[in-house]
């Protein structure tokens, strides 16, 4: 074919596009070469931290937690690079769980189902409710306003709340209304914005559903009364409009449980026998009394993924830690909580502080903490605790561990709730601090 001058403009015009395309893939700062250069830092940034392993349950459960006589959990189990999930299968239906904490509450609740379906079909209880004109086979209303958003809450938990560590600009800001971070990663304050009043109490009187009789059967059986459970719910709902007047429960002998509610006595004698709204204004005292900021305390109290239980069991933590300065720090990013999981993670880590306190050494203050909680010990040691199930050396990890030996001279020690990877391991200590691994057996913690 003839290339005449028309043919021709076009065809070097193309070949110009072409070598501007191949000009540009071999520069890193425009064009195609930007993005190749992009991606390889990704693929970098990714190589320098580990997946989060595939574990067994047989490796990481003891074995009553594996299996009993209604359950079962899941030889499969994955972890986020904090949390292990876990799937139960049970004779009452299918349970996942994000947790050790939420997977020991579970397994106890599965045995208290069992329970209370033993009770229901009993010649005592049939009488009784014969007697009270209630049909015990009618399904149950819910009696939490929502418990399956509230279980639910925003998806990532534990792992949404330390992506909150990759956002460096700027230092997380020291506590009180309003300072540190007010915003999740995704720019949502929904769960965190400033609380009234009428907030902490609209979440107490959604769970005013929970009558005495309700509170009398959890503490027979040593659970939670505010389970998010739907099936443990509307079992134990049953009962209780029975059983009204609390003649049932005195005729029925029932060997407990164990206590699902906190590692302290007390904070179980309180939840069982104290309504919510009695459980709402005793912890605003107890805050109040730490000068602990109001609108920080309504914050903290008016998050709806915080049942009276869970307000009750770190309130009552943070009052153990007598003489310890600036107890309002741990309320900043426990507010943000957005899901049950996370509201639990900072139970748990409430619990290890007040073990920390009380078996290892006096906690002279706690420390500034967009995620985690930190303290400084009387001796000058500088304390994170971490509790997780397993950690692995995650992006978030890393940002924390090097936040935490900026300018720092001072003893510095991680608690791990379960135990960590070799890599964390590693990684970790080589930034200055000493690693322990198993803090839930050593520091106590409620679950």
């Amino acid at each position: 074919m003839r290339l005449t001058r028309r043919r021709l403009i076009p065809l070097v015009a193309l070949l110009s596009s072409v070598h501007a395309l191949a000009q540009a893939a071999t520069t890193p700062s425009s064009g195609v070469g930007a993005i190749a250069g992009r991606h390889a830092a990704a693929a970098k940034a990714d190589s320098d931290h580990e997946p989060p392993p595939a574990l067994v349950a047989s490796a990481v459960l003891p074995a009553e937690l594996r299996s009993g006589e209604h359950f079962k959990v899941a030889e499969a189990v994955t972890n986020d690079g904090y949390m292990n999930h876990f799937a139960i299968e049970s004779d009452y239906g299918r349970f996942e769980v994000t947790g050790l904490p939420l997977l020991r509450i579970r397994v106890r609740e599965v045995a208290a189902i069992a329970r209370l379906k033993e009770v229901s079909k009993s010649g005592v209880f049939l009488e009784a409710a014969a007697k009270s004109a209630v049909r015990p086979v009618t399904a149950a209303a819910a009696v939490i306003d929502d418990p399956v958003g509230t279980a639910q809450g925003v998806p990532g938990g534990v792992k949404r709340a330390f992506g909150r560590l990759k956002h460096k600009a700027g230092a997380a800001k020291d506590a009180v209304a309003g300072d540190g971070d007010d915003a999740d990663d995704d720019g949502d304050t929904q769960a965190v914005e400033s609380s009234t009043g009428d907030k902490a109490v609209a979440v107490a009187k959604s769970y005013l559903g929970i009558t005495a009789a309700h509170r009398r059967w959890a503490q027979k059986l040593g659970i939670d009364p505010y389970s998010t459970n739907p099936t443990l719910n509307k079992e134990l709902d049953g009962v209780a409009k029975v059983d009204r007047a609390g003649g049932l429960a005195a005729s029925v002998a029932m060997p407990s449980l164990g206590s699902a509610v906190g590692s302290v006595t007390k904070v179980s004698e309180l939840v069982w026998s104290k309504d919510p709204l009695e459980l709402l204004e005793m912890n605003k005292k107890d805050l109040a009394a730490m000068a602990v900021a109001p609108e920080l305390a309504e914050r903290f109290l008016g998050n709806r993924f915080y049942s009276p239980s869970k307000q009750t069991a770190i309130t009552a933590a943070l009052v153990t830690l007598a003489g310890t300065a600036d107890r309002q720090r741990f309320l900043v990013p426990a507010a943000l909580a957005r899901s049950e999981e996370e509201a639990l993670f900072y139970v748990e880590s409430a619990q290890l502080l007040a073990g920390f306190h009380a078996r290892i050494e006096p906690i002279a203050a706690l420390l500034p903490g967009r995620v985690l909680a930190k303290a400084q010990t009387r001796g000058g040691g500088l304390v994170t605790l971490v509790a997780v199930d397993h950690l692995c050396w995650t992006a978030e990890l890393d940002v924390l561990t090097g936040e935490a030996g900026q300018g720092q001279s001072a003893p510095r020690t991680l608690w791990v709730g379960g135990s960590l990877s070799q890599r964390a391991a590693k990684e970790i200590g080589a930034r200055g601090f000493t690693v322990r691994p198993g803090a839930r057996a050593r520091l106590g913690a409620g679950f």
